[in-house]
């Protein structure tokens, strides 16, 4: 009983910061990639296998480059700066490639294993 309460528990924190991480992602490309238009294209592949789901969304706004996103000041509870890190902490892997919108998307992937730990640094 106490090893299925736990799977349980483990299965809800995978969900939990899988869904975290993709609609903080969604939301940074509706308020940035596509800020100040009425619409926008945003497409999402789920790639799953026996131990990993793999999110890829894609658009055609604004690229941004991950390398310049600053680390938020977390001592001073501010809702914005947040996304990057928030994202990159819920998953075991993130990257960016910018396209050249409109003739080809960004991509933002997003890798996270049903089983393994996080490890640091992972990119």
């Amino acid at each position: 009983m106490q090893q299925e309460a736990g799977h349980r528990a483990q299965n809800s924190n995978f969900e939990d910061t899988l869904v975290s991480a993709v609609s903080e992602a969604f939301n940074n490309v509706a308020l940035h990639a596509y800020a100040g238009r009425t619409a926008g294209l945003a497409e999402v592949e789920a790639e799953v296998s026996h131990d990993t789901i793999v999110i890829r969304l894609k658009d055609y706004g604004l690229p941004f480059d991950p390398a310049e996103q600053t680390s938020p000041d977390l001592d001073g509870l501010h809702e914005s700066k947040m996304g990057l890190y928030l994202i990159r902490s819920c998953v075991d892997a993130f990257s960016y490639a910018r396209g050249n919108p409109p003739q080809s998307p960004n991509v933002m992937t997003l890798r996270k294993s049903y089983f393994a730990v996080k490890k640091a640094g992972s990119e």
